[in-house]
Protein backbone atom coordinates (compact mmCIF):
# COMPACT_ATOMS: atom_id res chain seq x y z
CA UNK A 1 0.00 0.00 0.00
CA UNK A 2 1.59 3.39 -0.80
CA UNK A 3 0.33 5.85 1.62
CA UNK A 4 0.61 9.55 2.03
CA UNK A 5 0.17 12.08 4.92
CA UNK A 6 -1.53 15.26 4.88
CA UNK A 7 -1.64 16.83 8.60
CA UNK A 8 -2.97 20.45 9.14
CA UNK A 9 -5.26 22.12 12.00
CA UNK A 10 -8.86 20.89 10.51
CA UNK A 11 -10.55 23.23 11.91
CA UNK A 12 -12.68 22.59 10.36
CA UNK A 13 -11.63 20.19 7.90
CA UNK A 14 -13.66 21.45 4.26
CA UNK A 15 -13.70 20.46 1.31
CA UNK A 16 -10.61 21.57 -0.38
CA UNK A 17 -8.80 19.22 2.41
CA UNK A 18 -10.65 16.44 0.45
CA UNK A 19 -10.55 17.73 -3.20
CA UNK A 20 -6.44 18.20 -2.14
CA UNK A 21 -6.28 14.78 -1.16
CA UNK A 22 -7.66 12.93 -3.85
CA UNK A 23 -6.04 14.73 -6.56
CA UNK A 24 -2.97 14.00 -5.09
CA UNK A 25 -3.75 10.10 -4.33
CA UNK A 26 -4.56 10.07 -8.51
CA UNK A 27 -1.85 11.94 -9.44
CA UNK A 28 1.12 9.99 -7.91
CA UNK A 29 -0.75 6.66 -7.22
CA UNK A 30 -1.44 6.64 -3.37
CA UNK A 31 -3.52 3.70 -2.19
CA UNK A 32 -4.34 5.58 1.16
CA UNK A 33 -4.25 9.93 2.50
CA UNK A 34 -4.00 9.66 5.82
CA UNK A 35 -5.17 12.68 7.62
CA UNK A 36 -3.35 13.69 10.52
CA UNK A 37 -4.69 16.55 12.63
CA UNK A 38 -2.34 18.15 15.30
CA UNK A 39 -2.90 19.12 18.18
CA UNK A 40 -0.37 22.24 18.77
CA UNK A 41 1.18 23.11 15.70
CA UNK A 42 4.59 24.83 15.73
CA UNK A 43 4.10 26.67 12.89
CA UNK A 44 0.51 28.87 13.52
CA UNK A 45 -1.95 28.83 16.96
CA UNK A 46 -4.97 27.62 16.67
CA UNK A 47 -8.24 29.69 17.01
CA UNK A 48 -11.68 28.79 17.89
CA UNK A 49 -13.83 27.06 20.50
CA UNK A 50 -13.23 24.20 19.15
CA UNK A 51 -11.06 21.00 21.15
CA UNK A 52 -8.70 19.00 19.66
CA UNK A 53 -11.07 16.05 20.01
CA UNK A 54 -14.02 18.13 18.12
CA UNK A 55 -11.89 18.36 15.31
CA UNK A 56 -10.99 14.65 15.20
CA UNK A 57 -14.33 14.05 15.54
CA UNK A 58 -15.19 15.93 12.10
CA UNK A 59 -12.70 14.17 10.72
CA UNK A 60 -13.67 10.84 11.66
CA UNK A 61 -17.19 11.58 10.41
CA UNK A 62 -16.47 13.41 7.14
CA UNK A 63 -13.80 10.68 6.18
CA UNK A 64 -16.21 7.89 6.29
CA UNK A 65 -17.41 8.12 2.40
CA UNK A 66 -14.10 7.80 1.61
CA UNK A 67 -12.52 4.35 1.59
CA UNK A 68 -9.25 5.66 0.38
CA UNK A 69 -9.10 8.13 3.70
CA UNK A 70 -8.06 7.23 6.82
CA UNK A 71 -6.80 9.65 9.91
CA UNK A 72 -4.09 9.25 12.65
CA UNK A 73 -5.01 10.63 16.26
CA UNK A 74 -1.08 10.20 16.64
CA UNK A 75 -0.77 14.08 17.17
CA UNK A 76 -3.73 14.65 19.71
CA UNK A 77 -2.71 12.25 21.73
CA UNK A 78 0.65 13.04 21.91
CA UNK A 79 -0.41 16.67 23.20
CA UNK A 80 1.80 19.58 23.29
CA UNK A 81 3.77 21.00 19.99
CA UNK A 82 3.72 18.48 17.24
CA UNK A 83 6.41 18.49 14.91
CA UNK A 84 6.75 16.84 11.68
CA UNK A 85 9.86 14.32 12.34
CA UNK A 86 7.69 13.12 14.75
CA UNK A 87 4.69 12.08 13.34
CA UNK A 88 6.82 10.49 10.46
CA UNK A 89 8.75 8.48 12.87
CA UNK A 90 5.43 7.46 14.54
CA UNK A 91 3.83 6.27 10.94
CA UNK A 92 6.73 4.34 10.06
CA UNK A 93 6.43 2.61 13.57
CA UNK A 94 1.94 2.14 13.34
CA UNK A 95 1.42 1.62 10.09
CA UNK A 96 2.49 -0.86 7.00
CA UNK A 97 3.52 0.95 3.51
CA UNK A 98 5.69 0.01 0.38
CA UNK A 99 8.49 2.56 -0.07
CA UNK A 100 8.83 6.32 1.45
CA UNK A 101 5.38 7.82 2.59
CA UNK A 102 4.34 10.66 0.91
CA UNK A 103 4.05 14.26 2.93
CA UNK A 104 1.63 16.99 1.50
CA UNK A 105 2.31 20.54 2.34
CA UNK A 106 1.47 23.95 0.87
CA UNK A 107 3.76 26.00 -0.74
CA UNK A 108 2.58 28.51 1.75
CA UNK A 109 4.80 26.44 4.11
CA UNK A 110 7.19 25.25 1.58
CA UNK A 111 8.62 28.47 1.68
CA UNK A 112 9.68 28.43 4.92
CA UNK A 113 10.98 24.85 5.13
CA UNK A 114 14.09 25.04 6.26
CA UNK A 115 13.08 26.43 9.40
CA UNK A 116 11.25 23.56 10.13
CA UNK A 117 12.78 20.65 12.79
CA UNK A 118 15.22 17.70 11.20
CA UNK A 119 14.35 18.59 7.55
CA UNK A 120 17.19 16.29 6.47
CA UNK A 121 15.40 13.59 8.65
CA UNK A 122 12.30 14.38 6.98
CA UNK A 123 13.76 13.75 3.45
CA UNK A 124 15.00 10.53 4.41
CA UNK A 125 11.36 9.23 5.68
CA UNK A 126 9.20 10.94 3.09
CA UNK A 127 8.59 12.24 -0.18
CA UNK A 128 7.59 15.93 -0.79
CA UNK A 129 4.49 16.80 -2.30
CA UNK A 130 4.10 20.51 -3.04
CA UNK A 131 0.27 21.56 -3.45
CA UNK A 132 -0.46 25.07 -4.31
CA UNK A 133 -1.56 26.99 -2.25
CA UNK A 134 -0.88 31.12 -2.82
CA UNK A 135 1.33 30.29 -5.91
CA UNK A 136 -0.35 29.31 -8.92
CA UNK A 137 3.01 29.07 -10.70
CA UNK A 138 5.75 26.43 -8.96
CA UNK A 139 8.31 28.44 -6.58
CA UNK A 140 11.92 27.87 -6.32
CA UNK A 141 12.88 25.75 -3.47
CA UNK A 142 15.99 23.83 -2.98
CA UNK A 143 15.09 20.55 -1.42
CA UNK A 144 13.58 17.26 -3.07
CA UNK A 145 10.23 17.50 -3.74
CA UNK A 146 7.61 17.01 -6.39
CA UNK A 147 4.67 19.71 -7.26
CA UNK A 148 1.10 18.55 -7.21
CA UNK A 149 -1.42 19.47 -10.31
CA UNK A 150 -3.79 21.25 -8.11
CA UNK A 151 -5.83 24.41 -8.79
CA UNK A 152 -5.84 27.00 -6.00
CA UNK A 153 -8.87 27.08 -3.53
CA UNK A 154 -9.91 30.62 -2.41
CA UNK A 155 -11.12 28.56 0.82
CA UNK A 156 -9.51 28.36 4.05
CA UNK A 157 -11.07 27.24 7.54
CA UNK A 158 -10.55 30.93 9.03
CA UNK A 159 -12.93 31.88 6.37
CA UNK A 160 -15.37 28.98 7.06
CA UNK A 161 -15.35 29.77 10.60
CA UNK A 162 -15.63 33.52 9.98
CA UNK A 163 -18.61 32.45 7.87
CA UNK A 164 -19.86 30.04 10.33
CA UNK A 165 -20.16 32.98 12.87
CA UNK A 166 -21.92 35.51 11.25
CA UNK A 167 -24.82 32.25 10.10
CA UNK A 168 -23.56 31.95 6.63
CA UNK A 169 -24.36 28.44 4.51
CA UNK A 170 -21.24 26.33 4.89
CA UNK A 171 -23.07 23.14 2.90
CA UNK A 172 -21.23 23.68 0.05
CA UNK A 173 -17.74 24.61 1.76
CA UNK A 174 -17.38 21.23 4.16
CA UNK A 175 -18.12 17.83 4.18
CA UNK A 176 -22.28 17.12 5.50
CA UNK A 177 -21.02 14.91 8.16
CA UNK A 178 -18.86 17.63 9.54
CA UNK A 179 -21.96 20.47 8.92
CA UNK A 180 -24.06 18.66 11.01
CA UNK A 181 -21.96 18.11 13.52
CA UNK A 182 -20.87 21.72 13.88
CA UNK A 183 -24.36 22.52 13.44
CA UNK A 184 -25.41 19.86 16.59
CA UNK A 185 -22.48 21.33 18.81
CA UNK A 186 -23.14 24.92 17.92
CA UNK A 187 -19.65 25.26 17.11
CA UNK A 188 -17.69 28.23 15.69
CA UNK A 189 -21.28 30.43 16.86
Amino acid sequence: MKLTMLGGTFNPLHLGHINLAEIVREEFAYDRILFVPSFLPAHKDITGNVSADERLEMIRLSLRPYDWADYSDCEIRRKGVSYTVDTLEYIYSHYEFEGKPGLIIGDDLAENFYKWRSTERIFELADLIIAHRLYKHEISLTFPHRYADNRIFSLSSSQIRDLAQSGQDLSDLVPPEALRYIRENRLYG
